[in-house]
C-alpha cells in the first residue's frame, strides 16, 4: 500500500495518490510531479507515446504473441522512452514459462552480460510468506527430510520454508510433482527447465 512508504523518499511529505486528467489508469503525486501509470501488454498503445522514467513489466514470460503484439517489440519500444542517464530504471520480472521465448532469451543474456540488465534470481525460500510452523517438531521433521530438502536447508531455506514446500508438493502439486519447480523454483535452472528429467539429480 502506497501509504506505508516511508516519508524519507517524499520529503516529509506523505504520500497521496489522485486522479490524473480523468484518465482511469494514471495516478498522480502532485507534490512530486510524478505519475503513475498501469497497463497491459494487449492495450499498451497509450504507454507508448509517454515519458517514461522507470519502469516495471511484469510477468513478461507470459506475455502473449498476436498478430497485433509481440513481447520483444513492446519491451524496447518502452525501453526506448526511457532516456539513460541518473533516476531512470527498467525491470522485466517474471514467473519464469519454459524456455526460448522473450524472457527466457533477455535472462540469458544478463546471465551472460550482454545486455544492459543485471540478472537477479529470488528462490521461493527467501519469499516470507511462504512458510508454516513445524507442528511435528523439529527433530521429528529434520529426520524425515529428503535429499532435495536437504539441499534446500544447505542453500538458506529454513525447516518452516521447507515444511511449507512439502505441504504444498503433497498437496496441490501432488498430480504435477514438476510443476512445483515451475512455481517454487529454487535455482534459475529449475524455474526455466519446461520438460525433460535431469541425468543427474539435481541434489
Amino acid at each position: 500500500d502506497i501509504e506505508e512508504y516511508d516519508t524519507f523518499i517524499t520529503d516529509g511529505v506523505p504520500i497521496k495518490l489522485s486522479p490524473y486528467e480523468n484518465m482511469k489508469s494514471t495516478r498522480q503525486i502532485k507534490h512530486r510531479g510524478a505519475r503513475i501509470t498501469i497497463g497491459s501488454v494487449q492495450h499498451p498503445e497509450f504507454i507508448r507515446s509517454s515519458n517514461i522514467a522507470m519502469a516495471h513489466l511484469t510477468e513478461v514470460g507470459i506475455w502473449p504473441t498476436t498478430p497485433k503484439h509481440d513481447p520483444q517489440s513492446l519491451a524496447q519500444s518502452l525501453a526506448g522512452s526511457i532516456l539513460k542517464k541518473p533516476y531512470r530504471l527498467r525491470i522485466l520480472e517474471s514467473t519464469a514459462k519454459g524456455v526460448g521465448n522473450f524472457f527466457h532469451r533477455t535472462w540469458l543474456r544478463a546471465v551472460n552480460k550482454k545486455n544492459e540488465y543485471t540478472a537477479v534470481f529470488v528462490p521461493w525460500y527467501m519469499i516470507d510468506i511462504y512458510q508454516r510452523a513445524v507442528h511435528e517438531g523439529y527433530e521429528a521433521f529434520i529426520h524425515s527430510m529428503d535429499e532435495y530438502e536437504h539441499m534446500l536447508f544447505r542453500m538458506g531455506a529454513t525447516l518452516e520454508a521447507i515444511a511449507y514446500y512439502r505441504d504444498m508438493l503433497y498437496g496441490e502439486f501432488a498430480d504435477n510433482p514438476k510443476g512445483i519447480k515451475n512455481e517454487f523454483p529454487t535455482t534459475p535452472e529449475e524455474a526455466f527447465q519446461s520438460t525433460g528429467n535431469n541425468f543427474y539429480p539435481i541434489e
